[in-house]
């Protein structure tokens, strides 16, 4: 041991002064990475909380996502227009003139509201029935082509069937449902009156799509206002019998001229147009 000024001198234990520091220097590393990853380790929970967050969020949106509501669509044609509209589910309308449809464009509902004239080429689901309100019918697929003609005016509504089958109800007075088939033709009438079935040929039900204007057997006063549909026109009766005159004819991509033509000589009467007013009487011999 040396001796210094002011008495002996401490050995220095370098040694031991190391392994001091070392100890010292080893401990601030292990706080520092125990800091570092307590930091990582908040960093991961706080980012799978906002995680299950928004997947929580995502499952609560996924009921009101299914029951949205159906996105409603109008459809009106004008007087001797025919449109055809595609729906979501595949299904075709072609629509007739002067007729309205609603219908939900999403394609979450397959039930449509008509008034006015229509064929129906529906795409079968028998989970998910197509069906068609109509005047004071219901109308449900069950794998078809079929019309339905249900304008406001009419007091009948008339859904013939081309092919496939369909079951008819008549909503008002609960008067039972029948099923009609491929070359049939149901009749819905008043509250008391019951559904009627009869044989028919489809074709003339259909013609109008191809643009032929067919009558068999029908009043005067029906086919008045078939033509304001057809042609945009006002027709009247000067005299009220020739309301009741049945007219059986077929026009093919008809005109105006041509259908009052052959409709004077038909019933025996003249007539007078003035703007879209065309009035007819009885001729006079």
């Amino acid at each position: 041991m040396d001796n210094g000024p002011n008495g002996p001198r401490r050995a220095w234990r370098t040694d031991t002064e190391w392994f001091k520091l070392l100890e010292r220097i080893t401990a601030d590393e292990i706080d520092v990475r125990h800091r570092r990853t307590s930091r990582r380790r908040w960093m991961w929970v706080g980012a799978a909380a906002a995680v299950f967050m928004m997947l929580g969020a995502a499952a609560a949106a996924i009921p009101r996502w299914r029951h949205r509501r159906p996105v409603l669509a109008t459809i009106t044609t004008a007087p001797g227009q025919r449109l055809i509209v595609s729906l979501a589910d595949k299904s075709t309308i072609t629509l007739g003139p002067a007729s309205t449809l609603r219908y939900d464009r999403s394609g979450r509902s397959r039930e449509v509201v008509l008034d006015g004239l229509a064929d129906f080429r529906v795409q079968h689901d028998p989970e998910h029935p197509f069906v068609v309100h109509a005047g004071r019918a219901d109308v449900a697929d069950v794998g078809t082509e079929f019309v339905v003609r249900a304008y406001d005016a009419d007091s009948t509504v008339h859904i013939a069937v081309s092919t496939g089958v369909v079951a008819v109800k008549n909503r008002v007075g609960d008067r039972g449902e029948l099923t009609v088939h491929a070359g049939e033709v149901a009749v819905v009438h008043g509250r008391s009156a019951p559904l009627q079935v009869h044989e028919v040929n489809p074709a003339a039900f259909t013609g109008w799509i191809g643009g032929t204007l067919a009558f068999d057997d029908d009043a005067f006063s029906d086919i008045a206002r078939e033509l304001g549909r057809w042609f945009d026109v006002d027709i009247r009766l000067a005299d009220s019998s020739l309301g009741s005159r049945r007219v059986t004819a077929i026009y093919n991509n008809p005109s105006l001229s041509s259908v009052l033509d052959a409709l004077s000589a038909t019933l025996g009467a003249r007539y007078e147009r003035a703007g879209r007013t065309v009035t007819f009487s009885v001729r006079v011999k």
